[in-house]
């Protein structure tokens, strides 16, 4: 009778992977503070800057409102990003002329560095709540705009004219054929 012998597979020690990940860390901070040698600090405050920032709001009481602020700016833009880009998307894929004209503004807004993106929208909207929705509503459509166009011209043909046969149109098609095809081709590629 022969038994198996399980060896549990070799991982590092703690210690190294609290190096690894210190190391990591270290490496965010430098580039952080290199990148905020470089351009002002409007666009990239230091990592000094922002804890002395981040302690005042603590002292001031206002941390835990400004963060929910934050996330708050954050959902909206993503949620009005996914509308616009996921919506277009759809649209574009159902038209060919749509998509003709779409595409390249997509490409040109996804092409541009973000950066770029928030020096615009502090020179016109300043420091408010308006500047960073902005930020990630062009950050996030045109990613979201050429998933959903891509996703539309991968979906089954043959599929979609059995649907019509079946009469889905509209809300329906889109509900029942649409979205779940989407929502599978996302999951396997």
């Amino acid at each position: 009778m022969s038994s198996t012998i399980r060896h549990k597979p070799q991982s590092r020690p703690r210690a190294g992977r609290r190096w690894l990940s210190l190391a990591g860390v270290t490496a965010l901070l430098a580039g952080w503070g290199a990148l905020a040698a470089i351009y002002p600090p409007i666009l990239v405050p230091s990592p000094l800057e922002v804890l002395q920032a981040l302690s005042q709001l603590a002292l001031e009481g206002t941390l835990w409102r400004e963060v929910g602020l934050t996330l708050c700016r954050l959902t909206a833009a993503f949620g009005l990003g996914a509308a616009l880009g996921i919506g277009l998307g759809l649209l574009a894929g159902r038209a060919e002329a749509l998509a003709r004209v779409l595409k390249p503004v997509m490409s040109v807004a996804a092409g541009v560095p973000p950066i770029s993106w928030v020096a615009l929208a502090l020179i016109w909207f300043g420091t408010g709540s308006l500047a960073p929705i902005f930020v990630a509503l062009l950050v996030t459509t045109p990613v979201l705009f050429v998933a959903a166009l891509e996703g539309m011209r991968a979906l089954d043909r043959d599929l979609l004219a059995m649907a019509r046969v079946f009469d889905l149109h509209g809300t329906d098609l889109l509900r029942e054929f649409y979205l779940p095809a989407l929502a599978r081709i996302s999951c396997r590629g």
